[in-house]
């Protein structure tokens, strides 16, 4: 599984590199949610930014076709709202009915989200990460 959520087009183009004449013993995963302008990280629910970001990465890899589109961090309630109201969902339902997405999933940090997420529409999977401190032995 190759996630290819960066800012810059150089790890893309080597990993193309990479995978060239080898495409299928790759299974790449690619997010709806982060974006990088100026080269910062931005979390966007906006469905038009979204699409063009995510249409530009899959020129990028030559293809029009991912394994995952992945709805990255939805964790608050109002974040969960957002990205329904904002047809995030359908189109990456979209992308999977056209045979552009083979999986859609979801990322979140909270059960509530992930009840909401998994109760009230069709997702193939469910990424959930708990993030601990962890405490030194030292």
């Amino acid at each position: 599984l190759v996630d290819f959520t960066t800012a810059y087009e150089e790890p893309i183009r080597r990993m193309c590199e990479v995978m060239q004449g080898r495409r299928k013993r790759f299974f790449n995963q690619m997010q709806l949610g982060p974006m990088f302008p100026n080269w910062q990280y931005e979390r966007s629910r906006n469905l038009r930014r979204m699409r063009a970001h995510f249409e530009r990465q899959l020129r990028l890899l030559g293809t029009d076709q991912t394994g995952v589109a992945f709805l990255h961090c939805v964790d608050e309630p109002n974040d969960y709202d957002a990205v329904l109201a904002s047809g995030l969902v359908e189109y990456a339902q979209e992308m999977k009915r056209e045979g552009n997405a083979r999986y859609v999933g979801f990322a979140s940090h909270t059960i509530v989200t992930c009840h909401r997420f998994l109760t009230n529409t069709r997702m193939d999977f469910c990424m959930f990460s708990e993030n601990r401190p962890t405490t030194s032995t030292q």
